[in-house]
């Protein structure tokens, strides 16, 4: 998000107070509607003397101690510090943004519904990521940092609830595995994205020529790292991130290369990423 994003959103509440103050009661009702359901599916698994109570309880404790810790130690500004414009939803709070603690929270407690009851698992999901784009809308986060949340409660506390019963070797794996393919989404994204418009635009040689490279890379990065390197799973992982890179970048480079100028779909800019 650009300053002048963000600004534009702070000058849309500002002329808008009364959805400003919906939007701020929305966020914290579902909040609180998050916790009390929490509260409450405890106490139900409590009574019932369930043993899902145990991992309902600690997975999403080790989540919250953990995440509270890695953004304490990361200490990310948050937008209104970096842009020095207030938010709609007053905040003191100083650094600690990544990762929204309010989203690892909400995430990891609907990973745990989605656990008890599919259905419950679905609500909760909705209202995570509801409390997510609030988290934004107010400008008390950045994108990422939401993100941020979302991947952390997804990794621990999907495998956790889901395969608690695992090995711990293949937990480990697991973890492992889960971030370093985690980090190849927003590649693979761009690079399905830029195979799509060339389908689109009867050029579909590019996109078959670009998955055959990079599955070749896949596979001889598998044996490099795997067998060469002695990274195990790690080595998997890195390698299907290499090759989603080099698809982006070869995408990327091509949508915006002059052979393909006078495609109907043509990126003028490689400027195509901001970061703050």
């Amino acid at each position: 998000m650009t300053r002048e994003r963000y600004q534009a959103l702070m000058e849309f509440w500002a002329r808008r107070p009364g959805w400003g103050r919906l939007v701020s009661r929305v966020s914290s009702l579902l909040t609180g509607l998050v916790y009390l359901g929490y509260t409450l599916a405890l106490g139900i698994l409590a009574l019932g003397r369930d043993p899902r109570l145990i991992r309902m309880t600690l997975v999403p404790l080790v989540v919250f101690l953990g995440g509270t810790a890695l953004r304490r130690a990361i200490n990310a500004p948050r937008p209104y510090e970096v842009y020095e414009i207030p938010p709609l939803t007053h905040k003191d709070t100083r650094g600690q943004s990544f990762p929204s603690r309010h989203v690892f929270s909400a995430g990891v407690i609907a990973v745990g519904f989605a656990w008890l009851c599919p259905a419950w698992g679905w609500a909760a999901f909705l209202v995570a990521g509801a409390i997510a784009l609030c988290r934004v809308l107010t400008g008390v986060h950045f994108p990422r940092d939401v993100l941020g949340g979302l991947a952390l409660a997804g990794n621990h506390g999907i495998l956790n609830l889901m395969f608690g019963t695992a090995d711990e070797d293949v937990m480990q794996n697991s973890y492992t595995y889960f971030f370093w393919s985690a980090l190849s989404y927003p590649f693979l994204g761009i690079y399905n994205g830029g195979a799509a418009l060339f389908r689109a635009m009867g050029n579909s040689k590019v996109s078959m020529r670009t998955s055959i490279l990079m599955n070749v890379v896949n596979i001889s990065g598998n044996a490099i790292l795997i067998y060469g390197a002695n990274l195990g799973v790690a080595g998997a992982a890195i390698a299907t991130l290499v090759s989603r890179i080099l698809g982006a970048v070869i995408m990327v480079y091509l949508l915006h290369s002059k052979p393909h100028v006078e495609d109907k779909i043509h990126l003028q800019s490689l400027n195509i990423f901001q970061w703050n």
